[in-house]
């Protein structure tokens, strides 16, 4: 199974410009849940409205903060919202950790 997960506000706190990526405080909770989904087996992409050019300090934050994946994709369409019908937030996984079968 493929999991998508998006990075700002999920797995680091917002910041205000995307100079500031490389500081982001990152929220140790969902970054174990996550992991814990790749170690189960999981294919973990993170999926980012991060432009292309945010690759490099992205993958930097990402190792540097103990994140496992197996791909980074940047571009994801910007919005205020997005509704799917394929969607949890990293708060179930934590509190139900059998969510995913």
């Amino acid at each position: 199974m493929k999991i998508a997960v998006d990075i700002d506000g999920t797995i680091a706190e917002e910041v205000d410009h995307h100079s500031q990526y490389h500081c982001c405080t990152p929220i140790y909770s969902a970054i174990a849940a996550i992991n814990k989904l790749y170690d189960r087996g999981y294919t973990i992409v993170y999926y980012t409205s991060r432009y292309e050019e945010d690759r490099d300090v992205t993958k930097q934050w990402l190792e540097e903060h103990g994140v496992k994946y197996h791909e980074l994709v940047l571009g994801k369409l910007r919005a205020s919202c997005y509704i799917d019908n394929n969607s949890f937030t990293v708060e179930e996984i934590i509190k139900h950790g059998n969510i995913l079968r």
